[in-house]
C-alpha cells in the first residue's frame, strides 16, 4: 500500500451506501426482477448492476386494479426498501407483490422500526418528523394513523401479521443497524455477535440534534439481555413464496458486515453463514483485486509466525471457518475486570505478535528519528480483529499495511482498542500504564496522527465530512440535551443557559482556575470584568490566573450574596453546586465548553440597527468577519463594505499578534493595538474586537456571537477545513459566505513589494 489515494465524490458513496440492504444479497443474474418504488436507495440501479433483468413500477401503480393478475406470477424477485411505511394500504400491497411472484420467487422487503433503538435515544420518527411518535404507536396523529401524508412506521410483529395475513408464511427477518437508509451491519432474528458492536456500528439519525442517549453503549447490552432484535431500527424480510422452507431456501446469512463507506475499491461485504462457513467478498467489481491481496497478507504473516485463521480464495471470496469465541479485545477487557496481572501479561503476549509482523527499516519519519519502522506495518493487527481460542490469539481480517510505517503506532491502536468505551477498565489500571510500559509516551501524538491519518483515509471520514456532521452525534449537542432533563425548563435556563444574566449589577467570579475557566476568559474576559477566582485547592489561592486573584470560596462569608453571581467553570460541577447552596449563595452559574451566548445577552448594549428602526432590510442581522488586517487595503476595504451591504451589524474579530506568529509563521508589519483602531475607524465596522489566540476558530466567534453569517474572502471557499466550518454553522442556522478576492492587492504582496524595497 504505497499511496492513501482516493477517487470517489462523497455523492458517489453515498450512492454506494444506500443500496446496502441488498447489495451483499445472492441475486441469480438473468432472472426477473421487479422494482418497487424505492428511488432513495438507488434499488433499480442496483438490480440492474446485478444482472437482473428489471421492471420498475410505483406503489401507486401496482395497486391499480388489475395490474397485479396481468403480470401474475412473473418475476423471480420483487423488491421494495422503505414503501410499506409510506403506503395507506400495507396488507393489500404485500398481497400485490405476492401474487406477481413465481412459486418459489423472493420477496425483499425493507421496513423501518417504530420501536427501533434510536427512537428511544431521542431521534426523530423518521415518518412524522416528531419525537417519540412511533414509539407512542402514533397517538398524535390523525384517526388514518398510516393514511396521514407523512407515512407510518411499523414494528416486526405488526409486518410479520401482515405478511401471513396474505399468506406469507416462509420468511427469515434481519435485523439491520444504523438504519435502513446506512446500513453497516444485519442480523437474522435469533442470532447474537460475539464481538464489541459500539465499535463496528456508527449510529445515523435524522435529527441528531433531538438525540440524548450514546446508542452504541446499549448494543452491548441488549446482546446480553437476548433482545438486541426487538430493537433493531430497521428490518429485511426475505420472504419465500408458495414453496417449504428447505436448509438452502434462504441467503444462509447469519451476519453480514458491510463497508461501502470505503468506496468502491475496498468495500467488502463479510458474511456469516449458517453453514460454519464466513465469506469476504467485493462489492463492487473494482473491488476484486483487493481482496486476493488478503490471501497474500495471511500467507506473509503466517511466514512471521503470526497464527491466522485457515483461509482460501474462491472465485474471488475470500472464506474462512466461523470461529465460536470471544474477539481478542473482549477476552482482555473481560480479564482486566477478573485478574489485573494476567491482562499485562496477556498484554504483553500481544504485542509480541506485532512486533514479529514484519521486517524493522530505517525510521523515515525525520520528527520521530527514534521510532522502529516497519517495512509492512499492518495497521489492523490490533484486538478488534483476532480471536481467543483455547488460550492462544488467531488472527483474521488483515485487509492493509503500511510501508516503512512505525510499529508503534499499531501498538497504540492495540492499546486504545481495548480501552475505547471502558471507564471501568481506566479505573482499574489506567492505559498511561501501557503507554509508558511500551515507550509510547514520546511521540504519543505523532503516533495518534497515524492512526487517524489511516482512518481518515480508510472511510473517507473528510470527504463524507458534511455527511457525517448531519447525521452524527455530537457530544455537545448530546449533553446539552442529558442536561437539560436533569432540571425542568426554568431550572436549565437559569443554570446553563442565561448564565451572563444579572452582571449589570453584580461583581463576577468565577469558580474554578481550570481550562473551563481559561476559556471562559478568553471568550469573555474583554467584556466583562472578573473581580476574583475561587479554588478548594489551598495551594493556589494568592495565585494568578491570566491576572486574575486566585482566592478561597471562604471570602465569600465576607460580601454580600446578592452582590455578586458566581459562574462555576469545572467539569464536574454538582459538587461545586452542594458548596455554594451550603454558603448560601444565591446566583450562580454553569459555564459548559459548548456554552453558546442568548441572542437576547448579545444585543444587550448593542445599537443594532434594522428595518424595525427605519433601516433598509438586509439579508442577514448579525455577521461577522475575521482577519488579520496587516497594512490594510483596497482589498480588506471591498470585504468589509460587501460584508456591511448584507447585515445589519459587523461585528469584525482581529487577530493579535501572538495569533498572527502562531497561525501565520510570520511577523505583522502593524501591531495589533493599531490594525484593530484603523479596522474600527471603517465606517462599514460596527464592532471590532480581539480573536483569543488559544479558542479563535469559527465555533467559539459563533458561541460567543451568535452571528448570522461568517464572511471570508473566495480563496478560502474551497479549503476543506473552511467548508467544516460553513457545515457546522450551517447546522445550527447559520452560514458561511464567500466574497471574491481582490486579486490585484494582498497583504503578501505589499510586504513583497516592501521587501524587495519596492515600496
Amino acid at each position: 500500500m504505497r499511496s492513501l489515494e482516493r477517487k470517489e465524490t462523497a455523492e458517489e458513496l453515498l450512492r454506494g451506501i444506500s443500496k446496502g440492504t441488498l447489495i451483499w444479497y445472492p441475486f441469480e443474474k438473468g432472472k426477473k426482477a421487479l422494482c418497487i418504488d424505492s428511488e432513495d436507495f438507488h434499488m433499480e440501479e442496483l438490480l440492474r448492476e446485478k444482472g437482473l433483468e428489471v421492471t420498475a413500477v410505483s406503489v401507486k401503480e401496482l395497486l391499480k386494479e388489475g395490474i397485479s393478475d396481468r403480470i401474475a406470477g412473473m418475476y423471480d424477485y420483487v423488491a421494495g426498501i422503505g414503501i410499506i411505511e409510506r403506503c395507506n394500504e400495507p396488507a393489500e400491497l404485500l398481497c400485490c407483490m405476492k401474487k406477481v411472484l413465481k412459486n418459489g420467487g423472493r420477496l425483499l422487503l425493507g421496513t423501518d422500526n417504530r420501536l427501533g433503538l434510536r427512537y428511544f435515544c431521542g431521534d426523530h420518527d423518521a415518518h412524522t418528523g416528531r419525537a417519540f411518535d412511533g414509539l407512542e404507536n402514533y397517538q398524535r396523529e390523525n384517526p388514518q394513523g398510516a393514511g396521514s401524508s407523512d407515512g407510518h412506521g411499523y414494528a416486526a410483529f405488526e409486518i410479520e401479521s401482515f405478511l401471513s395475513g396474505v399468506g406469507i408464511t416462509n420468511f427469515r427477518r434481519y435485523s439491520i443497524f444504523p438504519n435502513l437508509y446506512y446500513p453497516q451491519m444485519l442480523f437474522a432474528k435469533n442470532y447474537y455477535p460475539k464481538e464489541n458492536l459500539e465499535l463496528r456500528i456508527i449510529p445515523r439519525y435524522v435529527h441528531k440534534e433531538s438525540v440524548f442517549l450514546k446508542e452504541e453503549y446499549l448494543y452491548g447490552q441488549l446482546v446480553e439481555n437476548r433482545t438486541l432484535h426487538e430493537f433493531a431500527n430497521a428490518y429485511l424480510f426475505e420472504c419465500i413464496n408458495e414453496m417449504e422452507m428447505g436448509a438452502d431456501g434462504f441467503a444462509n446469512a447469519l451476519q453480514v458486515t458491510l463497508s461501502l463507506d470505503r468506496g468502491k475499491e475496498r468495500g467488502l461485504a463479510t458474511i456469516i453463514r449458517d453453514d460454519g462457513k464466513v465469506e469476504k467478498k467485493a462489492l463492487f467489481a473494482e473491488g476484486n483485486s483487493h481482496i486476493q491481496e488478503i490471501i497474500k497478507h495471511d500467507m506473509d504473516l503466517r511466514s512471521h509466525g503470526v497464527p491466522m485463521v485457515d483461509s482460501e480464495l474462491i472465485n474471488d471470496i475470500y472464506v474462512m471457518p466461523f470461529v465460536d469465541a470471544d474477539t481478542a479485545q473482549l477476552h482482555l477487557q473481560k480479564l482486566l475486570k477478573k485478574d489485573k496481572q494476567a491482562f499485562i501479561h496477556e498484554m504483553d503476549i500481544f504485542r509480541e505478535y506485532i512486533l514479529k509482523s514484519s521486517e524493522p527499516v530505517e525510521a523515515t519519519d525525520d520528527n520521530m528519528p527514534d521510532e522502529q519502522c516497519y517495512r509492512r506495518a499492518y495497521i489492523d493487527l490490533v484486538p478488534l480483529n483476532a480471536f481467543y481460542v483455547n488460550g492462544n490469539y488467531l488472527f483474521y481480517d488483515q485487509e492493509f499495511y503500511m510501508e516503512d510505517y512505525p510499529v508503534n503506532a499499531v501498538v497504540m491502536r492495540m492499546v486504545d482498542l481495548v480501552y475505547r468505551g471502558q471507564p471501568e477498565l481506566e479505573r482499574i489500571l489506567p492505559r498511561a500504564f501501557f503507554l509508558e510500559r511500551y515507550g509510547l509516551l514520546k511521540n504519543h501524538d505523532q503516533l495518534m496522527q497515524y492512526s487517524a491519518k489511516f482512518m481518515v483515509w480508510l472511510r473517507n471520514l473528510d470527504i463524507l465530512k458534511e455527511f457525517r456532521t448531519q447525521t452524527e452525534q455530537d457530544a455537545e449537542t448530546l449533553n446539552a440535551n442529558r442536561l437539560a432533563m436533569d432540571y425542568s425548563v426554568g431550572e436549565y435556563q437559569r443554570l446553563f443557559v442565561n448564565i451572563l444574566d444579572g452582571l449589570e449589577n453584580r461583581k463576577l467570579i468565577l469558580f474554578g482556575t481550570g481550562k473551563y475557566a481559561y476559556k471562559f476568559i478568553e471568550l469573555f474576559g474583554d467584556e466583562y470584568k472578573i473581580e476574583m477566582l475561587l479554588d478548594n485547592n489551598a495551594e493556589r489561592w494568592g495565585s494568578c490566573v491570566e491576572g486574575i486573584r486566585v482566592a478561597a470560596p471562604i471570602e465569600l462569608d465576607t460580601m454580600d450574596t446578592g452582590k455578586y453571581k458566581i459562574i462555576v467553570c469545572i467539569k464536574d460541577y454538582r459538587p461545586v453546586l452542594r458548596q455554594l447552596k451550603e454558603m448560601g449563595v444565591k446566583h450562580y452559574g454553569i459555564y459548559t465548553l459548548d456554552f453558546e451566548r442568548p441572542r437576547e445577552e448579545l444585543l444587550k448594549g448593542r445599537r443594532i440597527s434594522g428595518p424595525e428602526c427605519g433601516g433598509i432590510r438586509k439579508k442577514y442581522h448579525i455577521g461577522y468577519v475575521a482577519g488579520v488586517f496587516d497594512l490594510f487595503h483596497i482589498g480588506h476595504l471591498n470585504l468589509l463594505r460587501r460584508a456591511k451591504e448584507q447585515c445589519d451589524y459587523l461585528i469584525v474579530g482581529v487577530v493579535s499578534d501572538e495569533g498572527v506568529r502562531k497561525n501565520k509563521h510570520t511577523e505583522p508589519f502593524i501591531h495589533f493595538e493599531e490594525r484593530i483602531q484603523m479596522v474600527r475607524a471603517c465606517k462599514y465596522v460596527d464592532e471590532a474586537v480581539r480573536i483569543p489566540l488559544i479558542y479563535c476558530d469559527t465555533a467559539d466567534a459563533y458561541r460567543k456571537f451568535r452571528f448570522d453569517v461568517q464572511f471570508s474572502g473566495s480563496d478560502y471557499e474551497h479549503s476543506k477545513a473552511w467548508l467544516n466550518k460553513q457545515a457546522f454553522l450551517r447546522s445550527r442556522g447559520s452560514d458561511m459566505v464567500f466574497f471574491p478576492y481582490t486579486e490585484s492587492t494582498s497583504s503578501t504582496k505589499i510586504k513583497g513589494l516592501i521587501d524587495r524595497k519596492l515600496m
